[in-house]
């Protein structure tokens, strides 16, 4: 993030359709980026010669400490962001995923997340995750207008009304 060089991405959203909630998790305070603020379920740098898939995969095991392997994840579309501070200029683009988590919310323990990245992690109800990212709200990660409209649409489209 130092240099500014654009670099590809992961970003993994689980949702839980019955509730119509979506996992977030809270970035740790030692993150260059963002610390301390609500962020996508899980997320990551794909590595110069990995997949985006076995990625996606890795950022959910090490992250929430959820075995991957077994959930349904599906590829929605990629994103281009671009944001900088005095210290810090990331470029991505971001491949986003999709797993949407069946049976009980209580199914999904959280007990195993990685807290040097990770230093919270909570079901959130879909429409207020949608409200504090329309309005820009300090204590969460900022996501561009048409990775919103995208990701919403989506969620719209499966759900109904958010």
């Amino acid at each position: 993030h130092r240099d500014g060089d654009w670099h590809r991405a992961v970003h993994v959203w689980l949702t839980h359709p019955e509730t119509k909630s979506v996992v977030l998790q809270k970035r740790s305070k030692y993150k260059d980026t963002n610390p301390n603020k609500w962020d996508v379920s899980s997320a990551g740098h794909i590595a110069h010669g990995d997949g985006s898939s076995d990625t996606a995969v890795k950022e959910v095991e090490e992250e929430l400490g959820l075995e991957a392997d077994d959930l349904p994840m599906e590829y929605l579309f990629t994103a281009v962001s671009q944001f900088s501070t005095d210290s810090v200029s990331c470029n991505e683009f971001q491949d986003v995923y999709l797993v949407e988590l069946l049976g009980e919310r209580s199914d999904y323990r959280f007990d195993r997340i990685g807290k040097t990245e990770v230093s919270d992690v909570s079901f959130v109800p879909i429409s207020l995750l949608r409200q504090r990212l329309d309005e820009a709200h300090v204590d969460f990660v900022a996501r561009p207008e048409q990775y919103r409209k995208q990701f919403f649409a989506i969620l719209r489209s499966r759900y109904g009304e958010l």
